[in-house]
């Protein structure tokens, strides 16, 4: 390109070129989208081709909630109160919480439903890639109407393996993992309500899991009473023989000392060899003293009979899980709409890397900005036909007949301190042809 002639131009036109430097207009906006448009498109097509590929290779999974509330547990003392104010006792729902995601709560519910066996039940949540392509094969062959071709059956993937025999503990271990993957324990807000959510391909079996896990942290707690009123009776009922011979023995002194008037009736000897003899206000008292204990005893094992007979848990099932109508997962919309998300972000932010490293000049900014002289204007391409002479007296109201006006108007407001004797030239099309 040759070097333009010197010139000082109008303040204003300095301001509007110093402006237009800095200004990005909706024309270079758009101007970058034509000219990336298919790196951009690429990138949203790619996102589209993987959101569906997510969706036509995951299974539906589903999720089934059934709710318990914990009883608040009162002190004995204030049982028999008049109103009380509960506060709530987070480290007890916490403690409820665990006991509910522990193994012995899970192996109740695998023994009750006898998922170890259940085939449905164990297999992996988690598809292989082999197993998605495999999967996203088969699809595209039920709608092409395919899948019976015979000359396809060369291309078809082979059998897996069959998998590797288990001994009977692997296979609990492997259900016990599975079911502690899908369950989800969580308070709901600062309540006593607890949601128990199950998830799992087959709508029915994860509200079956569901209710089942709440059943049986129910039971728990119920057979956890009884074991302890059973323990706690087995000593009380020892206690109480111990209690009953004592007492009669402590009644018979008393007894005999009334009768006879012997003062020689439980003499003990003292160290120093004199005898201490015991009147009958003490041995009443002692005697009394024994069979208070003894009925305090017999009372309190008389209320541990009754809750082994009829236990009462400090939980309750306040929602029983029903079997889901839609899956939560996959989304098929929710997918689709990241996929265009994240497709344009990526799509464009390949589009400013490559507009950053591409040093090719293609507008008059950059004509200014890299050689530091201004262009007077720029003329559109109109194509390769011969004649370009008469364009403006065929179109004079063409986008070329204005430009070339502008270029005119631009030279004649130049101010010189000599005569122009020529300008540069330089090709800026778009395609790079010229």
């Amino acid at each position: 390109m040759n070097r333009m002639f010197t010139n000082q131009w109008p303040s204003m036109t300095d301001q509007q070129a110093s402006a237009g430097q800095e200004f990005i207009g909706l024309s270079d906006i758009t101007e970058f989208l034509r000219r990336y448009a298919g790196t951009i498109i690429a990138f949203l097509a790619m996102a589209l081709l993987l959101a569906g590929f997510y969706n036509s290779s995951t299974d539906p999974t589903f999720i089934a909630s059934a709710q318990i509330l914990i009883e608040p547990k009162l002190p004995q003392h204030l049982q028999e109160g008049g109103e009380v104010d509960l506060s709530l006792d987070t480290a007890q729902v916490e403690s409820q919480i665990a006991v509910m995601q522990s193994e012995k709560i899970a192996a109740m519910v695998l023994d009750q439903l006898k998922l170890v066996d259940d085939a449905q039940f164990n297999r992996s949540q988690s598809p292989t890639l082999r197993d998605r392509l495999t999967k996203t094969g088969a699809v595209l062959l039920d709608a092409l109407g395919l899948r019976k071709s015979a000359w396809l059956q060369h291309f078809a993937l082979s059998e897996p393996a069959a998998p590797p025999m288990l001994t009977d503990f692997q296979k609990f271990r492997r259900s016990m993992l599975v079911f502690r993957n899908g369950l989800d324990v969580r308070r709901v807000g600062v309540s006593y309500a607890i949601d128990i959510s199950f998830t799992s391909p087959d709508p029915e079996g994860a509200a079956r899991i569901a209710n089942a896990t709440a059943d049986a942290f129910v039971r728990e707690q119920i057979e956890t009473k009884t074991d302890a009123a059973k323990e706690g009776g087995a000593w009380l009922e020892m206690r109480l023989q111990q209690l009953r011979t004592q007492m009669n023995e402590a009644m018979a002194k008393a007894q005999q000392f009334r009768s006879r008037h012997d003062y020689s009736v439980g003499i003990e000897a003292k160290a120093d060899g004199t005898s201490a003899e015991p009147t009958l206000e003490e041995l009443e008292v002692t005697a009394e003293t024994y069979q208070k204990m003894y009925e305090s005893f017999l009372q309190a094992y008389t209320n541990s009979v009754s809750q082994q007979s009829y236990p009462v848990a400090d939980a309750r099932v306040i929602t029983a899980a029903t079997a889901p109508l839609n899956p939560s997962a996959p989304r098929p919309k929710l997918m689709l709409a990241f996929a265009v998300v994240a497709g344009l972000i990526f799509g464009i932010g390949l589009a400013f890397v490559r507009h950053a490293f591409d040093w090719t000049i293609r507008s008059p900014r950059q004509i200014r900005d890299n050689l530091g002289v201004e262009c007077l204007g720029e003329l559109p391409p109109i194509g390769r036909r011969s004649g370009l002479v008469d364009q403006v007296a065929r179109s004079p109201q063409s986008r070329y007949s204005h430009s070339l006006r502008k270029v005119r108007t631009e030279i004649s407001l130049a101010e010189t301190s000599r005569p122009i004797r020529f300008l540069g030239l330089t090709a800026v099309s778009n395609d790079g042809s010229k």
